[in-house]
This record gives structure tokens, C-alpha cells and sequence, in this order.
């Protein structure tokens, strides 16, 4: 198995791979399959509607109109 290079001074809500950072424990915490998106604390979903697109708007993860690579965003599947 790999090592994970976790970064050194995370923000709560911060994630990394698979991997959620909880200020409150120190902790990163693995996320769950299935986990929702708004159980994420840097995701805001806000009247999504199909074929948006999951950005990060520098601070946050937010629904809307995006473009670039599937590093930038990801599709909302009929929501």
C-alpha cells in the first residue's frame, strides 16, 4: 500500500484522496461510500438542477455552471 502525503496544516473540512479533516478531533476521517455531499462541510448544494456541475469556487465546493477538467468539477447525475 502507498503512503498518503496528508497536507501539513488543513482547514476543517479539508479533504485529501478519500479522506475528510475534522478540525474538531485533529483527525482526517475516511469517507464513506455513499456518503451525501452535504455531509461534506466545504460542499454547498443550493437548488440543484440536472447537468450542473460540482465546482470549487476556491473556499468551497458549490453546484453550478462549470468548465475545465473533471479535476475542477463533477457532474450532478440528475439531481
Amino acid at each position: 500500500m502507498t503512503a498518503l502525503d496528508f497536507p501539513s496544516s488543513p482547514s476543517n473540512g479539508d479533504t485529501y484522496e478519500n479522506y475528510v479533516y475534522d478540525a474538531t478531533a485533529g483527525v482526517w476521517k475516511r469517507v464513506p461510500a455513499g456518503v451525501d455531499l452535504n455531509d461534506i462541510t466545504d460542499v454547498t448544494i443550493s437548488s440543484a438542477t440536472e447537468n450542473q456541475t460540482l465546482v470549487y469556487n476556491g473556499s468551497a465546493w458549490v453546484n453550478g455552471e462549470g468548465a475545465g477538467g473533471l479535476e475542477d468539477h463533477f457532474l450532478l447525475m440528475g439531481a
